[in-house]
């Protein structure tokens, strides 16, 4: 059985995970495994450090972006237009 990992730049952004399809879709049983988008980690650090640091305005302002971002992506990937 395959086992493929993505991660990083190849999910960074709606185009680039769109670009999996293929590699993804070719009838061949196969676990699929995502993790972090590019920057995703490195924003989960930023936080956690405001955090630790009781900056927690500046934490709510780092978890707000990292959610329009994602938010942002999702809306490109299930827009009606980018089949």
């Amino acid at each position: 059985m395959k086992v493929l990992k993505f991660g990083g730049t190849s999910v960074g952004s709606p185009d680039r995970m769109k670009n999996l399809v293929p590699l993804i879709n070719d009838n061949e049983q196969k676990i699929v495994v995502l993790s972090a988008m590019s920057g995703t980690t490195n924003a989960l650090v930023e936080i956690a450090n405001a955090l630790y640091a009781k900056e927690n305005d500046k934490a709510k302002q780092l978890i707000d972006a990292l959610e329009k971002k994602y938010e942002a992506v999702l809306k490109e990937l299930y827009s009606k237009e980018s089949s």
